[in-house]
């Protein structure tokens, strides 16, 4: 059964019109009512413009729809009470006709990543060099020697280096496989979930934006799709373009489906997130003003720049703010800090920057209150101290058992009572990149029971057999 399409309204308006104008265009090029029209822009309303299309005829309603200066998106349909529901009636338009499912204007395409055979052995090679560096610093710091460990010990330190070994087999006859997959339906990319690949259609994906970078003379060329679901959540893909075989090709299809996300796409966003009243913004070296950025001498005016871009993987407080322009030194890089002067740095600069391509992940960035990432950060905090507590908790279980027939049970205390709490904590810090609305609090809380739960395994060992603690204090006494 074909798949039908729906036409949703936020809210959100061309920052070329006012929004007297886009009323009235909507009143009088779709006879929408006047009641209706006042609750479509009440504040936090959704409103299900047309329901019920084909992928083509959504494209052309979205396209005929816009004219009025009002902005949609294309949802697959769905019935919610939550959203308003009206049956606009399109006028006849002549409109850019856009591949829809089942007519993409190329065949299905894979991407494989440049020099797959000298990566592939590369990686294999530092997989199991690590291997054997780890199990030499192990062995070397046990206060025993190794046939001194007890046969389930062997068996279940030799079980986890297997498990290791055949991950990296894994993962090298990953590298073997495409990448990307473009077909007509949409884009497949085959690692970011490491066991199953991950699919996304054309009508999801709200737009991209190319981030260029000079690196040792060479250019190099990140993109980021943000993707949106029915449910109003988003997510982020982010991939090397040069490094994939036959990437000009992946771009430009890429350029020809999806739009470039561009500073003036999310100037309403940010009229509603907190009006810019102010012209001017000192931030550490760098003042901002309707003129242009000025820093060190030099002035860079807003025509001049291309990109803003966040530098790096962001999932605790701020991520500092690549400005890439032409002329200069190419880049300019804003260090993150959670003061408001930061924000409002970052917000003048891209109210200003109406043609520089934008990282839609600074916009998410903008949205996040400072209070909650400073809580992101202790969490961050406590979660990077856990892992060497955890590691020496391990050390402790698997070493150190009352018994030699439970070797192989204390370690697994670590699953409920530290991992478990390990693999909460990335959850929510990953949320805000998919929509997500989890507490800073409920982060903090997370990680500290991470670190909780490993000094709380090794009391259980010591709680049940107090002579593994005497053992454990007689080795540390012949090592000192």
């Amino acid at each position: 059964m074909e798949k039908k399409y729906s036409l949703l309204f936020e809210g959100l308006i061309d920052e070329r019109r006012t929004i007297d104008e886009v009323k009235m265009n909507l009143k009088e090029l779709f006879g929408i009512s006047q009641e209706n029209i006042n609750l479509m822009f009440r504040s936090g309303e959704k409103t299900l413009i047309k329901h019920g299309l084909s992928y083509a005829a959504a494209i052309d309603g979205k396209t005929s729809f816009e004219k009025s200066g009002a902005l949609c998106r294309i949802v697959e349909s769905f019935e919610g009470k939550e959203v308003q529901s009206l049956d606009v009636s399109f006028h006849s338009l002549s409109t850019e006709k856009f591949p829809a499912p089942g007519s993409f204007p190329l065949a299905q395409q894979n991407f494989y990543y440049q020099r797959a055979m000298k990566f592939l052995w590369t990686v294999i090679l530092l997989m199991m060099l690590s291997l054997i560096l780890i199990l030499i610093f192990c062995l070397k710091s046990l206060p025993f020697n190794i046939s001194d460990m007890p046969t389930e010990g062997v068996t279940v330190l030799g079980t986890f280096s297997i498990l290791f070994f055949l991950l990296c087999l894994y993962s090298a006859w990953l590298l073997w496989q495409p990448v990307l997959t473009f077909s007509e339906q949409g884009i497949e990319q085959k690692l970011t979930r490491f066991f199953r690949s991950d699919f996304v259609a054309w009508h999801s994906i709200q737009g991209m934006s190319v981030a260029e970078q000079s690196y040792k003379g060479k250019l190099q060329r990140t993109v980021k799709l943000i993707i949106s679901s029915d449910q109003g959540k988003n997510r982020e893909w982010i991939f090397a373009i040069d490094a994939l075989d036959g990437g000009e090709d992946a771009i430009a299809i890429l350029r020809k489906m999806v739009p470039e996300k561009k500073s003036q796409d999310f100037f309403r966003r940010l009229e509603l997130l907190k009006p810019l009243q102010i012209e001017t913004v000192c931030y550490r070296d760098i003042e901002v003003t309707r003129e242009g950025i000025f820093r060190k001498g030099e002035k860079i005016i807003w025509d001049r720049i291309t990109s803003l871009t966040t530098e790096s993987l962001v999932i605790a407080g701020y991520g500092s703010v690549a400005v890439r322009y032409t002329g200069g030194v190419n880049e300019l890089i804003i260090k993150s800090s959670s003061k408001k002067e930061y924000l409002d740095c970052i917000r003048l600069i891209l109210s200003m920057a109406r043609n520089a391509t934008v990282d839609p992940g600074i916009i998410g960035m903008l949205e996040y209150p400072p209070a909650a990432a400073k809580k992101d950060n202790y969490a961050i905090f406590l979660l990077v101290a856990g892992i060497p507590l955890a590691l020496g908790g391990l050390v402790i279980l698997l070493f150190y058992p009352p018994t030699v027939g439970s070797t192989w049970l204390y370690p697994l205390l670590l699953i409920p009572l530290a991992l478990v709490p390990f693999v909460w904590t990335l959850k929510l810090l990953s949320a805000r990149f998919q929509g997500g609305t989890a507490g800073s609090s409920r982060k903090i809380i997370a990680a500290t029971f991470f670190n909780l739960g490993t000094v709380l395994s090794v009391a259980i060992l010591f709680s049940l057999s107090p002579s593994s603690f005497l053992w454990l204090m007689a080795d540390t006494a012949a090592l000192t």
